[in-house]
């Protein structure tokens, strides 16, 4: 893709985004990201390459000059991306902290800081990165204590979250999940996470209706399923009984992929409670 392309799409992205704005806030979402991600491509390439416009002013008022620069970097006319940055190849990773007896962290990613003083249920926005493996050390906030270092492979185009959580009392481990961003038009889903350590398999329900997701184990996560947008009153239930451990009020929107997430102690604190992950 060259440059010129990469300006239309920024231009294209940001009036659309502006557009919609008070039309339909979640186009105006949608191309607010997609503007965003335009714009840092455009960004790698004018840091690679540098101004083209001043490439285009540099070939009339010097066009010897030009074209040695042209073959010093092997080019015939604008230069091209490089492919290391296409959209497609960069994968979206969050974190969230689901270890309810581990303390407030600080998280690194190859040694580099990428959040700092996340407590338990707190989770970070979706970064970009590039696929492949990385080293993930978590650190206690005043630095003193190494709680984890684990190596983690990211795939290509993926969109990833870390969970941190317990791990069978041995202390705390990187669950992978595979988030799904894409939602029929017109559609909502929503999907079951089980990362509370102590409990035992739960079933979800609607609120005093049927089982909507069954024999969910501690680190189990169930495949999306499509609902309608609007309000989703359900409840956790000790799995193949009517006992109701937790109560959740959700409301899906059109448009979300949301994923539920069932945290904390059913014996002790901090309590069992739930977790609403946006995942697009």
């Amino acid at each position: 893709m060259n440059w010129m392309t990469m300006l239309q799409q920024v231009n294209l992205y940001g009036m659309l985004a502006a557009y919609y704005k008070s039309k339909n806030p979640e186009l105006c979402e949608y191309y607010h990201r997609e503007y965003r991600a335009a714009l840092k491509q455009l960004a790698n390439w004018v840091e690679s390459y540098g101004d083209p416009f001043q490439m285009t002013a540099m070939k009339t008022e010097n066009p010897a000059y030009y074209q040695q620069q042209q073959a010093y970097n092997g080019y015939y006319g604008y230069p091209q991306a490089p492919t290391h940055i296409s959209r497609r190849e960069y994968t979206k990773v969050r974190a969230l902290h689901a270890a309810p007896n581990a303390p407030s962290v600080d998280i690194f990613v190859n040694g580099e800081l990428f959040a700092k003083g996340v407590s338990f249920k707190d989770m970070t926005d979706y970064v970009k990165v590039m696929p492949g493996e990385y080293t993930i050390e978590i650190y206690t906030t005043d630095g003193q204590t190494l709680v984890l270092q684990q190596r983690v492979r990211v795939p290509e185009g993926a969109h990833i979250t870390l969970a941190a959580v317990e791990n069978n009392g041995n202390g705390i481990e990187l669950l992978p999940i595979l988030d799904e961003p894409f939602v029929p038009p017109g559609k909502a889903k929503v999907r079951a996470i089980h990362l509370s350590p102590d409990s035992p398999a739960v079933d979800v329900a609607v609120q005093g209706g049927n089982v909507v997701f069954s024999n969910i184990s501690y680190k189990d996560v169930t495949p999306y399923i499509e609902v309608e947008p609007g309000s989703l009153p359900l409840e956790v239930r000790v799995a193949g009984t009517n006992n109701v451990v937790l109560e959740i009020p959700a409301m899906v929107r059109r448009g979300e992929a949301l994923s539920i997430a069932v945290v904390g102690l059913s014996q002790g604190e901090p309590a069992i409670n739930y977790i609403v992950l946006k995942d697009n």
